[in-house]
């Protein structure tokens, strides 16, 4: 008697899908490393040198928000992945920054201070609440 045919159908099927999403995961992860390298090499792209300020500003912009990342994922980092991550070109930038932002470094590794608060990320409920009523009364006046 003959096996049914259907077993073998869902199996490959599995295996397909198994074969898409690593082909999504791969093109995900490929298109992120190309946006963060377009965004860490700025200054080669643009001929003007006009952009380079403002390619400056938004660099230092994304760097910030790296870091605030990294500091919420990690309790300590070493000094060669925080440069990678943060698009510096040496580990002496590393440290300059690292000492910004109130990193201590031992053995090439940086440990983040759980007591580093940056207070200027923090919106009080009465200006949300205030802002968001603003917002609803604007939006009634238009609907």
């Amino acid at each position: 008697m003959m096996a049914p045919r259907s077993s073998s159908f869902f199996l490959r099927r599995r295996s397909r899908a198994t074969c898409t999403s690593t082909i999504q995961s791969a093109l995900s992860s490929s298109s992120w490393r190309a946006a963060t390298t377009r965004c860490s090499s700025p200054k080669t792209t643009f001929r003007r040198p006009n952009y380079s300020f403002f390619m400056d500003i938004l660099l230092d912009t994304v760097r910030d928000e790296i870091a605030r990342c990294i500091e919420k994922a990690y309790d300590r980092i070493s000094s060669h992945e925080a440069t990678r991550m943060l698009f510096l070109d040496s580990p002496q930038q590393t440290d300059v920054y690292a000492s910004k932002r109130g990193w201590t470094a031992t053995h090439n590794v940086y440990q983040f201070s759980t007591e580093v608060k940056h207070t200027e990320d923090v919106i009080s409920t009465e200006d949300l609440a205030s802002q968001a009523i603003g917002y609803a009364r604007e939006l009634e006046m238009i609907v």
